[in-house]
């Protein structure tokens, strides 16, 4: 929640438009996922892979993406990636792929409100306020 919040962290405000994209809510599942994740915040992965940390957790998508592109190519069996946030380090980040969709398992999803907890305490490590009306 906070890498979707962090593009608005500069208003200081939070407000009901930063949880919809496309004219979608946002919402959060919680899944399991019986696939093969290439770890991208251990060195091993890294050296053998020929990528440099800062390379792989940059904001940067036109360098994230053909990183992601090649990965998926180079290795067919593996159905996620999983990297460190750029804006706190202990959090990981994993991208699914389409490939591994079948093997998903959905336990619950929750629309995401201004009041709901993770958008709230998202809210509070950017230092973002609702806006009273």
């Amino acid at each position: 929640m906070v890498e979707a919040l962090a593009p608005f962290r500069a208003s200081g405000n939070l407000s009901d438009s930063m949880l919809v994209r496309s004219g979608s809510r946002l919402g959060l599942s919680e899944i399991d996922a019986d696939v093969d994740v290439l770890d991208l915040d251990d060195p091993a992965v890294l050296r053998r892979e020929r990528l440099r940390p800062s390379r792989v957790a940059t904001r940067y998508r036109e360098v994230t993406q053909p990183i992601a592109a090649a990965l998926y190519e180079k290795h067919p069996d593996v159905g996620a990636l999983s990297w460190w946030s750029t804006l706190e380090a202990s959090w990981q980040n994993v991208t699914v792929f389409d490939r591994a969709a079948r093997r998903l398992k959905l336990h619950s999803t929750a629309v995401l409100t201004l009041d709901h907890p993770v958008v709230r305490e998202a809210a509070d490590f950017l230092g973002l306020r609702a806006r009273s009306l």
